[in-house]
């Protein structure tokens, strides 16, 4: 007995000072704020979407930042802009333009170009391309007409996003859970097979303890091993369906490149006959001026050089009549 209470103590000792050593490190047993819920709304289907109103970026300048009642990002002076034609931007926070005001968006700068064309910006902080056909289908089912056209700023981290990667699902935060694992799509005996989203839960003790959250993210990488391989195979079907739905849907689809493209990926859209424009900027991610504070999402410099790339590609196919 004497030496059972010996290493009983010896090992309450030794969790003791690995919880202190672990916490040292860095490694938390609970979080100040969820990181989904401070920008954006729960949503069954898509994960998240943005939470209507106006707020501030966190980032440099914190820029104020509106969006209309149904989620929109205001993309001008006018929400019910009378316009002769459509088109619906779909995308990230890239497109959606987090860090700039309203009017420095390469929606608004288009918006004010083409008086007789309605840019709205759909896009949403995080979305990839799943989440963005799913958001387009959701869209879809409350038009009275379609757009004439759709527009899709692809990133190359939309990658990960499609597939859910550990690294990415880390990212996502919540406040009933640990982690948001957001719809995604993997490749099941060579087909996509897609899955809506899911919660990984905490486990009993995790909130205070740095040795059980240390072991659960062992676990999840475990479980994770291996998601990933197939994210270009991935994003590039789906990126061929998000054609497909917008076609059957009586729009046009078009997909602007705009910073950390795959090189395979310009091939991969000429060989499908999608429409698309190279927008990247070699610059980008060199030049701090194209960053908000040097470091953050796309600077309004950056999105004025993105709609003057879009503009000079919508006039040379004759699309729109600029002002």
């Amino acid at each position: 007995m004497r030496s059972l209470a010996l290493a009983l103590v010896a090992l309450l000792l030794s969790l003791a000072l690995g919880e202190v050593a672990l916490r040292a490190a860095g490694v938390r047993s609970q979080r100040a704020q969820a990181l989904v819920d401070t920008w954006a709304q729960p949503n069954p289907v898509l994960g998240w979407e943005t939470r209507p109103g106006s707020t501030h970026s966190d980032e440099a300048g914190h820029a104020p930042t509106n969006f209309w009642p149904d989620g929109e990002r205001a993309s001008g002076k006018d929400p019910n802009k009378p316009a002769r034609k459509r088109v619906v931007l779909l995308g990230c926070s890239f497109t959606e333009g987090q860090g700039v005001r309203d009017d420095e968006t390469y929606a608004w700068l288009l918006n004010e170009r083409y008086p007789e064309v309605r840019f709205e910006n759909r896009a949403v902080a995080g979305y990839g391309t799943y989440q963005s056909l799913l958001e387009f289908e959701r869209l879809e089912r409350e038009w009275s007409r379609p757009p004439d056209l759709v527009v899709y700023g692809f990133i190359g981290d939309h990658r990960r996003r499609n597939v859910a990667t550990l690294e990415w699902v880390k990212r996502l935060e919540v406040s009933d859970a640990l982690y948001l694992v957001p719809p995604h799509v993997t490749l099941e005996a060579g087909e996509l097979a897609f899955h809506p989203q899911s919660f990984v839960a905490w486990w009993p003790l995790e909130r205070g303890s740095a040795w059980l959250r240390a072991l659960h993210d062992l676990w999840l990488r475990i479980e994770y091993a291996g998601r990933g391989s197939d994210k270009l195979e991935v994003t590039h079907r789906l990126i061929a369906l998000l054609a497909e739905r917008v076609r059957e849907a009586g729009s046009k689809l078009l997909v602007v490149l705009l910073a950390n493209v795959p090189p395979e990926t310009p091939a991969f859209l000429a060989d499908r006959a999608i429409p698309h424009v190279d927008c990247v900027n070699p610059d980008y991610g060199r030049d701090k001026t194209l960053q908000v504070g040097g470091v953050g999402h796309p600077s309004g410099r950056q999105h004025a050089l993105w709609a003057g790339c879009l503009a000079r590609y919508f006039d040379a196919q004759g699309l729109f009549r600029a002002k």
